[in-house]
């Protein structure tokens, strides 16, 4: 058998089987764990279901279990510590309800992946005892609606945290601001509310964060350090935003996202150059921008728009879609714009007054 693709082999032993998009709508048999040098089950993207496979607590040297794109159902079981070696457990896209607390004996995890499940319950704290843990994703659930636990704050390895679209409420926890080693965050489309924790703009190493799609107010908090940044989306929210000078020290960032908050003061000198007077008090006010600019957004707004830009140098590409726009006053002003680095304009669906 270590002839097979499927298979993998380490003198002469079976360490790996691969049976992804397999058309595999059987169990697992027991004696899969006959493979006593067995470190990796990846079967992925099948048509197994059933219960979470605990015969494979036989399989004692197991590191690798990739079980997603399946039809297991029912809850993740309490005994799941017994899987003592796993460093790599995704159970994504299944039909699992609920998370055992025991799930934060497994000291080994380095990923878990869990999104697009039925889960209907908390996220348990216990996670929060993964301290090998670097990636965790539990996007697209259905969790009891609770707080993000403040006991994720723990996690000192973690990369990627991804719990989108999963019905949390409450504040963001200030301990998420302790996670120095974060890359990416998506915690975008749940119901949380609150200030944005100052800590999360200090991440050096922070490169992605959307948590969009939720009721957050107040401002970006100060002072922005995460200097690694490249995507920021806080749109949708019920934010009061004037972007603050420290976004002209992010050099890596390429674009903001602040679509459905309310927009005031100007883009910082040295970050954009693209003066903005002032916004009206309607809050569907959308501008994505960059640094340098890339392109800016504006749409579903009201919005004052001051006439020095067009001291700018080199309007690369314009694009309009009028609605309640003095068109011929903006033609007017912008066959005379002079924007460094910009690239694309959009006006949809926006009332813009002069």
């Amino acid at each position: 058998p270590c002839d097979w693709p499927e298979i993998q082999c380490a003198n002469g032993a079976v360490t790996g089987i691969i049976l992804r998009f397999n058309f595999i709508d059987r169990t697992i048999p027991p004696s899969i764990c006959d493979l006593k040098n067995l470190a990796r089950i990846d079967l992925a993207n099948n048509f197994i279901e059933g219960g979470f496979p605990t015969i494979l607590y036989n399989c004692s040297r197991l590191e690798y279990l990739d079980l997603s794109h399946n039809y297991f159902y029912g809850p993740i079981p309490d005994d799941i510590y017994r899987m003592s070696n796993l460093r790599y457990m995704n159970l994504g896209e299944n039909n699992f309800n609920d998370i055992p607390a025991a799930i934060g004996r497994l000291s080994k995890l380095q990923t878990l992946l869990l999104h697009w499940n039925g889960f209907n319950c908390l996220i348990p704290p216990e996670i929060g005892k993964l301290f090998n843990l670097e990636t965790l994703e539990m996007g697209y659930n259905n969790f009891v609606q609770a707080a993000i636990p403040m006991e994720l704050g723990w996690l000192k390895k973690l990369k990627y945290l991804s719990i989108q679209n999963s019905n949390l409420i409450g504040e963001i926890p200030e301990t998420i601001g302790d996670l120095s080693s974060l890359k990416e965050v998506d915690l975008s489309g749940n119901f949380l509310n609150g200030s944005i924790p100052g800590g999360l703009f200090r991440l050096k190493n922070l490169r992605n964060l959307n948590i969009g799609e939720n009721k957050l107010s107040g401002d970006i908090p100060k002072p922005v350090e995460a200097f690694s940044l490249v995507e920021i989306k806080l749109y949708n929210n019920n934010l009061t935003i004037s972007l603050p000078q420290d976004f002209a020290e992010l050099h890596h960032l390429k674009s903001v996202y602040l679509c459905g908050n309310l927009l005031y003061g100007r883009i910082p000198h040295g970050c954009t150059y693209f003066p903005i007077s002032k916004t009206s008090g309607n809050r569907r006010i959308a501008l994505v921008v960059a640094s340098p600019i890339i392109f800016l957004v504006i749409a579903s707004s009201c919005f004052f728009l001051a006439k020095r830009w067009r001291r700018r140098k080199q309007l690369e590409k314009g694009v309009a879609n009028w609605n309640l726009i003095r068109r011929k006053q903006l033609e007017n002003d912008v066959a005379n714009c002079k924007l460094i680095w910009f690239q694309r304009l959009d006006f949809t669906e926006s009332d813009i007054l002069f």
